[in-house]
């Protein structure tokens, strides 16, 4: 685990991105400090998705301008694997797994692509799979089926893939979204907890002022692209927190399907489709 003198992990300095005439990130500084859960709470469109992309390598670094470092070096990235590789996870926003295939599968697809290694053995596969179940004490059984997990199942087992290249930081786009009540909720909010306690980095993307007081200890407010204002957990107020995010951008239904969305539009297939392009 990285262990930093400064305490800050994660430093993103003067980061623009545009999408054409739209500019998705406007001179986005700030920092994120070492064991700890960041929200970046925003509408649709404040760029936390774009956001989202750069960290994971979504979006090679070529693409945008500023800089983006990772304990204190750069974070320069061509593709998703690298992002693995420098210990940068992402959990997208849709309860993405795969019915077809195994709890253990769906546990290790991360760890396998950094391994290089498309076809491990099943032994192999079970034995990294509960190591991470237990660790994490996520309670889902090897043998259980997935496509009768819950909701917060199919959450957990996301978060047990990106858990399992043991990373410094992990990045969850609105990880309370599908969740059906409360119990699940709470499920969640206690798994980055739990992170957070034993020293991995979490940045939890949110569009409701509640999802990301629920679990962060600093908030950073993005409104259309720009840096709006940061809050510790003390001096979280939902109905501030509202009104520093509300857009001044008219609304436009297909900047949407143009730019995509990492979340609903990608999901952990498409990640591996990227993977395997590079």
């Amino acid at each position: 685990m990285t262990t930093l003198q400064s305490g800050v992990l994660l430093e993103i300095e003067h980061v623009t991105m545009a999408y054409g005439a739209t500019v998705a990130l406007n001179d986005v500084t700030f920092s994120v400090a070492a064991g700890e859960v960041h929200g970046v709470l925003g509408e649709d469109g404040a760029g936390k998705t774009t956001l989202m992309k750069i960290l994971g390598g979504y979006l090679p670094s070529g693409e945008y301008s500023g800089a983006v470092r990772l304990a204190g070096q750069p974070l320069a990235l061509d593709s998703i694997k690298d992002g693995l590789r420098r210990g940068v996870a992402l959990v997208p926003r849709l309860l993405a797994v795969f019915d077809h295939m195994s709890v253990a599968e769906n546990a290790t697809m991360a760890r396998s692509e950094t391994q290089r290694r498309f076809s491990l053995s099943r032994r192999n596969v079970d034995k990294q799979a509960e190591e991470v179940l237990r660790h994490w004490e996520i309670p889902i059984r090897l043998g259980d089926q997935v496509r009768d997990l819950s909701p917060l199942q199919r959450r957990q087992l996301m978060i047990a893939n990106a858990l399992g290249v043991e990373p410094v930081l992990v990045v969850l786009d609105e990880p309370l979204a599908g969740m059906p009540d409360g119990r699940s909720i709470s499920g969640v909010v206690r798994l980055i907890r739990r992170m957070s306690e034993r020293g991995i980095t979490c940045l939890c993307l949110a569009r409701r002022p509640v999802d990301a007081t629920l679990v962060a200890d600093h908030i950073t407010v993005l409104r259309d692209g720009a840096l709006a204002g940061q809050w510790r957990r003390e001096d979280f107020d939902e109905p501030t927190l509202a009104l520093a995010m509300a857009s001044q951008r008219a609304y436009d239904p297909e900047a949407r399907a143009r730019h995509g969305d990492f979340g609903e539009r990608s999901g952990l297939l498409d990640q591996f489709r990227w993977w395997i392009r590079k």
